[in-house]
């Protein structure tokens, strides 16, 4: 009787840890200061750029990756030495489906891909993945706001 106790808190550890590790972790601060977050909407093109303005030069230990904003994510890029830009691509890739009263003439449709996000957030909160030492890290900025294209 005792074995089948050990077995099943072992079991049970093994498992609570397993599912530790998996969640990521907000982190309180971010390692420099940011003076804005915000995105704008290209109507023209159809795009959605993120901004990150840094009161300084990114340290270089730091390295800024990918930005989670509106169930999509998008990696950054340097626009100058303390703004980085992420850009999403918001119009649907058109694939022709071929809809018929006879079903296997339909044979061939892809069904659509629905990729859902690592994060729950609000319209207004976006999560940047960053880097520190081969490490990634999580920070959520609230309150982004939109600017218009000039």
């Amino acid at each position: 009787m005792k074995t089948v106790i050990r077995i099943i808190s072992i079991l049970i550890i093994a498992l609570s840890v397993t599912f530790c590790a998996s969640k990521q972790e907000f982190q309180s601060e971010f390692p420099q200061e940011i003076i804005a977050a915000y995105y704008q909407t290209n109507k023209e093109d159809g795009k959605t750029y993120f901004f990150i303005d840094l009161k300084e030069q990114l340290n270089s230990k730091l390295q800024l990756e990918e930005v989670h904003f509106n169930d999509k994510t998008a990696v950054f890029e340097s626009i100058s030495k303390n703004t980085f830009r992420a850009q999403f691509n918001n119009k649907s890739k058109n694939t022709d489906l071929i809809l018929d009263g006879n079903a296997s003439k339909e044979y061939g449709n892809k069904a659509p891909s629905v990729k859902k996000s690592k994060f729950v957030l609000k319209s207004n909160e976006a999560v940047v993945q960053y880097s520190k030492k081969n490490r990634k890290y999580y920070f959520k900025i609230t309150n982004v706001n939109e600017r218009l294209v000039r």
